[in-house]
């Protein structure tokens, strides 16, 4: 039987190169399956042992979720770490043949309430956008009012524009790569691309087709705590609740689009939403037009309708 560490190498691997998952959700489960092994192991981390001399099981997985609660963690991020642990076991029990107690791999996940989307006003955004004849504006700047606009006129998670290439660009749509490293296409509004193109325009560095699209002040990747610390600036400048996310702009985005009728199947495809229920979220804000636009679209009230 192999040991811990290949175990873990091993699944590694498989998150990045069969599944595809992001560079956060890996960074994630790692994360939870260390504090995990760690725990079961009376605060040892036992590399050389052979996996299936381990200790997993339900009463442990328990009692560290218990532990996970009083030290503040929330029953959604316990969600996530069971999660975590459930999929490398069960990675475990089909690559490597590890036994592990069905009723561990069966446990159920903790329930926690869904939280609605966060979006802003139209106003609270388009009153931080700068005069384009203000000619003090550093690249810097200029690279995140590109950014800013990008995310709420298209919808991207922060993830997914960082990761964009200068040949990404250019064209009428983007190739977004989301989690999951599934494609889809995203139409880019004329605003979008004049943003961008003037970032470009400003920014001092030898770029080629390969170069990241939003450059740090050293011409490398961004990195999204410099933009994220950017949004906090401009909450304090402009006054804007704490609610004011590079995210929220995403929400922003989807709930626009619903005010102005869009069929859910198309803003599920636009947002990269596997599931049509995760797009069916932005109905539940408390707007009389998208419950009523909800009510319509939705297949099952329209089954129920001719029944």
């Amino acid at each position: 039987m192999i040991s811990l560490k290949e175990g873990l190498a091993s699944f590694d691997d498989w998150m990045s190169h069969e599944k595809y998952y992001s560079l956060n959700t890996q960074k994630a489960y790692k994360a939870d399956i260390l504090e995990a092994l760690i725990f079961f192991n009376q605060g040892q981390l036992p590399l050389d042992h052979p996996i299936d001399t381990l200790s997993f099981n339900k009463n442990l997985m328990r009692s560290w979720l218990a532990t996970r609660l009083k030290q503040g963690k929330s029953h959604r991020s316990n969600a996530r770490a069971l999660s975590s642990i459930k999929t490398m076991l069960g990675f475990f029990v089909k690559r490597h043949h590890l036994t592990v107690d069905d009723r561990l791999l069966s446990m159920p996940s903790p329930r926690f309430g869904k939280s609605l989307p966060k979006a802003l006003l139209d106003q609270q955004i388009t009153s931080i956008l700068p005069d384009n004849q203000d000619t003090r504006q550093t690249w810097v700047f200029k690279r995140n009012i590109a950014l800013l606009i990008l995310l709420y006129g298209a919808g991207l998670r922060i993830s997914e524009a960082l990761a964009l290439f200068q040949n990404d660009f250019g064209k009428d749509t983007l190739i977004i790569r989301g989690k999951g490293n599934k494609e889809r296409l995203v139409p880019i509004l004329p605003i979008i691309k004049q943003a961008i193109e003037d970032y470009l325009a400003a920014q001092p560095f030898l770029i080629n087709p390969q170069s990241p699209l939003f450059l740090s002040q050293k011409g490398k990747r961004l990195n999204p705590g410099v933009f994220q610390r950017f949004i906090r600036s401009l909450r304090r400048a402009h006054h804007l609740p704490e609610t004011f996310t590079p995210h929220a702009l995403r929400h922003t985005f989807a709930t626009e689009l619903l005010r102005h009728n869009i069929d859910l199947r198309t803003l599920q495809s636009l947002l990269g939403h596997a599931s049509l229920s995760t797009t069916q979220n932005y109905t539940a804000i408390s707007d009389p037009d998208l419950q009523r636009l909800y009510q319509g679209t939705h297949p099952r009230n329209r089954k129920s309708e001719m029944s």
